[in-house]
């Protein structure tokens, strides 16, 4: 089973010119997104179209249409993003546990 990230990269603003979650240019570091972490930014994405997150539509949308079956595209994302994302996912488990 792979990893919830794959070991972090620095990698340059000229690689990679944004996060998958929010399509935004920051200065923290960008980590590859493995198939545990799309698992739960894929659970976050369902939880907020649920709950009608029309701030974050475009996230919401942008992350639902990602595949499983393109192994060869590399989802990177910043550290900050995937947690304010998925943080609304943890969040409503706890309080309405299997939501």
């Amino acid at each position: 089973m792979e990893a919830a990230c794959n070991l972090r990269q620095q990698l340059q603003p000229s690689d990679i010119e944004a996060c998958m979650v929010w399509l935004e240019e920051k200065n923290d570091t960008l980590i590859k997104c493995g198939s545990h972490g799309l698992d739960t930014l894929k659970k976050a994405a369902t939880t907020r179209d649920k709950l009608f997150d029309v701030d974050n539509r475009a996230a919401i949308d942008r992350i639902s249409a990602i595949s499983y079956e393109e192994p060869e595209t590399v989802l990177w994302y910043h550290k900050c993003c995937y947690s304010t994302f998925t943080k609304y996912l943890r969040e409503r488990e706890r309080v309405l546990p299997g939501f």
